[in-house]
């Protein structure tokens, strides 16, 4: 079989020359037009034959190049949307990771806080305990010094005096209790008392009847003021409430009567006039102070 070497020329002019003449090409014929631009298209006729102008155009340099780089711009796109979108999805990880963080943190918050309740809680429990005692401390310090400023007024007066000086003991105390300047002042007053307890054993050593014993009784209750003007000076520094009492308050806790009180009250004291004693409620039981003497 020979072999040729055939070479095939299309037709070619300018689009203007192809669209001016209009000529008919056959079916599948081609046509090669130069546009003013420099750009090619190519046409072929179309089944049976058509002219120039309604041939199918097979091919446009113009619209494959446009084609190409609105691919090409659509490649960028697409590129950028993918780096935007690994952006994205960087940003929502690392949104993830700060919200695991702020949880963690939300829980270390709610467990200090529920730490810092239950402290709370301790420490309201350790304020009521501490009023607890400063309330004890007070009514002690209340007793022991009422009991000597008593013993040493009644070594001298009657039982309504004795009432009477463990009232002004009280207001002493109150005054301590409303501010701690006035806890001074206090103090200063439970000294004049512990000074007059030991005018008292001065007085009372003096004395034909009991003296040996009243002197060293006198002395005991002397000293026993003393400590409780202290007591009552520290005690008032931790009272943080004012309390003043009713007359009807006093009577029910200063009691003088020759029978035992019915129903008494912790911290309230009795003048027992049937033995001569001065007596103080103490943790439900009666607490003697000694006797009163009457010279």
């Amino acid at each position: 079989m020979a072999i040729t070497n055939a070479r095939i020329q299309f037709s070619s002019d300018t689009v203007t020359q192809w669209q001016k003449v209009n000529p008919k090409l056959r079916e599948g014929e081609m046509a090669v037009a130069k546009r003013d631009s420099g750009k090619f298209l190519i046409k072929v006729g179309s089944a049976g034959g058509s002219t120039y102008n309604e041939s199918i155009t097979v091919w446009d340099q113009e619209t494959a190049e446009s084609l190409t780089a609105a691919s090409a711009a659509s490649a960028s796109a697409a590129s950028a949307s993918q780096t935007a979108a690994a952006a994205s999805a960087s940003a929502a990880s690392a949104i993830q990771t700060a919200a695991k963080a702020s949880e963690t943190a939300a829980k270390l918050s709610e467990t200090n806080a529920k730490t810092s309740e239950r402290n709370a809680k301790a420490s309201e429990t350790a304020a009521k305990l501490s009023e607890t005692n400063a309330k004890t401390s007070e009514t002690n310090a209340a007793a022991s010094s009422t009991s000597a400023s008593a013993y040493a007024s009644a070594a001298k007066t009657s039982e309504t005096n004795a009432k009477n000086f463990s009232n002004s003991i009280m207001a002493q105390i109150q005054n301590a209790a409303s501010s701690a300047t006035e806890a001074g002042d206090y103090a200063n007053a439970a000294g004049v008392s512990a000074q007059a307890a030991a005018d008292s054993q001065t007085a009372a050593s003096k004395s034909e009847i009991n003296a040996s014993s009243y002197e060293q009784q006198t002395k005991i209750y002397a000293d026993n003021a003393s400590e409780s003007a202290s007591a009552a000076a520290e005690s008032a520094k931790s009272i943080t409430e004012d309390k003043f009492y009713t007359q009807a308050e006093m009577d029910a806790k200063y009691l003088i009567s020759k029978t035992e009180p019915s129903n008494p009250n912790d911290g309230s004291l009795w003048f027992d006039t049937g033995n001569m004693l001065i007596k103080a409620r103490i943790n439900g039981a009666w607490v003697s102070f000694g006797a009163v003497y009457s010279g």
